[in-house]
C-alpha cells in the first residue's frame, strides 16, 4: 500500500471517528436536556437562577459540541487540501512538520 493510500484511509477513519463522537456527543446532550427538563419541572422549590443556569449549561455544552465539529470539519479540509500539494514529499509524519513548521515553504 502506497503512503497516499494510507493517509487517505487514516483521514477517512479519523473523519468517521469525529463524525460519531460528535453523534455521541449530542445524543448525551438530548438525553442530558430531556432528564434535566423531567428532574426541573419535578422539583418546585428550585430557583429560576438555578433553572437558568441548568439552562445555560445544556446551551454551552451544546455550543460547544458545534464548535468541535465545525473546527474537525475545517481541520480534514486543511488536510485535504495540503496533502495533493505534498505529493512526493508525503510520509506519515513529514520531516516539514515534526519542527512545528507546517506548510511553511
Amino acid at each position: 500500500m502506497k503512503q497516499e493510500e494510507a493517509l487517505k484511509q487514516i483521514m477517512q477513519t479519523n473523519k468517521m471517528v469525529l463524525d460519531q463522537n460528535h453523534t455521541i456527543m449530542m445524543s448525551a446532550y438530548e438525553q442530558n436536556k430531556l432528564l434535566l427538563g423531567m428532574i426541573l419541572n419535578q422539583t418546585p422549590d428550585l430557583s429560576p437562577e438555578g433553572k437558568s443556569a441548568i439552562a445555560d449549561w445544556l446551551e454551552t455544552y451544546r455550543k460547544g459540541s458545534e464548535e468541535i465539529k465545525k473546527w474537525s470539519i475545517l481541520g480534514i479540509k486543511w488536510w485535504k487540501n495540503i496533502c495533493p500539494r505534498q505529493k512526493n514529499r508525503i510520509s506519515i509524519l513529514p520531516s516539514r512538520f515534526r519542527n512545528g513548521k507546517a506548510c511553511q515553504s
